[in-house]
């Protein structure tokens, strides 16, 4: 488990524009009041790219059935994901200004997604593969926290292995709770003790936010805070500079961070000599 540093999530969202927004309150673009997303810290947050959404669509549709994970993550919405524990390496999602799930990678069990409830609900219908239903008597202690129990599990996937995600669902197939299965599928059936050892439970519905946003649209709207934070480096620099009186070289490595260092330093007016140390693993 990698350890959680608490300190200030600065990620909000705007449900008006249905857009990110930095630290502020107010959205930039249509002055609504913005709420903060609930996320796990330190909110590590970061745009999920192309290659990264096409591997959670697969996965989702691996794991609960083809069409759920264009269901779930539309090509026209902003979606965000955030650094989070873990063993090895896990992602939690973040679409319509709430965590859908998270994208866990384990050693030795690849890829599996985690759903929340709300993601449960908007997929409930046309779950094909990893569902288990439970009888009247198991929904309302479900819906309260408590395991699915194999006494009250009536039909299942029947391929559902020991450490599947799962999705609960009632006679009616509306999802009550998810989490990992404790028997495989078959075993369930008439057999004692917990068949799904829930997660996340109760009724929560699925996202209506409006489609069509775009990462302009994002950027728009966070110009602001851009702003500030360019304008407050420029600044350090300039200071730092003044009171060295020395000659000034940037660390260069090719990446993000001293791209955007280097080019603050000339923004500063500085003419900075470049420094890159080959240690040998570099590409050439």
């Amino acid at each position: 488990m990698g350890i959680v540093r608490l300190g200030k999530l600065a990620l909000r969202w705007c449900f008006e524009c249905n857009l990110p927004i930095l630290e502020s309150v107010k959205c930039g673009t249509c002055n609504s009041e913005t709420k903060e997303v609930r996320l796990t810290p330190p909110g590590d947050v970061r745009p999920a790219f192309d290659e990264e959404l096409r591997l959670i669509r697969a996965q989702i549709d691996g794991q609960f059935g083809s069409g759920c994970g264009k269901e779930l993550i539309p090509k026209d919405k902003i979606v965000l994901l955030n650094r989070a524990p873990a063993l090895d390496k896990m992602d939690e999602i973040i679409i319509d200004g709430r965590v859908l799930g998270a994208l866990r990678y384990d050693p030795g069990e690849r890829y599996k997604i985690l759903l929340r409830m709300h993601a449960a609900s908007a997929i409930e219908k046309n779950l094909v593969k990893n569902w288990v239903i439970v009888d009247h008597g198991a929904v309302e202690p479900i819906k309260k926290g408590a395991n699915a129990l194999c006494v009250g599990i009536t039909e299942t996937y029947s391929d559902i292995t020991f450490g599947d995600e799962v999705v609960v669902l009632d006679t009616d197939k509306n999802a009550l709770a998810v989490g990992k299965a404790m028997k495989p599928g078959k075993e369930m059936i008439g057999n004692k003790g917990i068949g799904v050892k829930t997660r996340w439970y109760g009724k929560e519905e699925k996202s209506s936010l409006s489609s069509g946003q775009t990462w302009e649209d994002a950027i728009s709207a966070n110009s602001w805070f851009f702003e500030k934070k360019v304008k407050k480096a420029i600044q350090f620099i300039e200071k730092v500079a003044e009171r060295e009186n020395k000659e000034v070289a940037c660390s260069f490595s090719g990446g993000k961070d001293s791209l955007a260092t280097l080019l603050l330093a000339l923004d500063a007016g500085l003419t900075p000599k470049v420094l890159f140390v080959d240690t040998g693993l570099e590409f050439e």
